[in-house]
Order: structure tokens, then sequence, then C-alpha cells
């Protein structure tokens, strides 16, 4: 199944409250982060209300910013994810 197709039904399950096929569909998406798909797959997690899909490909942004960092000149991506982990914290439940 291609990465594409894993995010679209992500999506989908999320819309309609499918929640074993989205949590499926994270699991599978979870073994395909890389450098180049990172960035991406933590946007459309956040879309798609995916937390743990978000938390791996946040981590993964952040242990790889370096390599990231290339295209980063004015500190956009940084600056991007810096401001989804403050929103991802502000909407999740206090413990």
């Amino acid at each position: 199944c291609r990465t594409e197709d894993l995010v679209e039904w992500m999506h989908v399950a999320s819309r309609f409250h499918v929640e074993t096929l989205r949590l499926l569909c994270e699991y599978c998406l979870h073994r395909r982060v890389t450098v180049h798909n990172s960035f991406d797959l933590l946007s459309k997690a956040t879309a798609a209300r995916a937390s743990g899909l978000r938390s791996c490909c946040a981590h993964f942004v952040l242990c790889h910013y370096e390599e990231l960092a290339a295209g980063d000149k004015d500190r956009a991506l940084l600056t991007a994810l810096l401001a989804a982990g403050r929103d991802a914290a502000a909407t999740s439940p206090s413990k």
C-alpha cells in the first residue's frame, strides 16, 4: 500500500470515526516516516487527529532537524513544528 493511500484512509477513518482503521493506518505510517516526508506526515497527522503519528513525526523531525534544516534557512520549519507542538499541548486533556 502506498503512503499516500494510507494517509487518505487515515483521514477517512478519522472523519467517520472508525478508530480501528485510523489506528491501523497510523501504525503502518509510523514505519514510513523519513527525512523526506516527516514534516508533511506531521501536518497530515495533526489534521486527522492522529496523535500517535503526530508524536512520532514530531520526534523524528526534532531528532533529524540538522538534516531537515538545510532547506530551512528562515527557520519556518522549526517555527511551524514548535507551533504545532504548542497547539497540541493546548488541546490535549490535562492529567
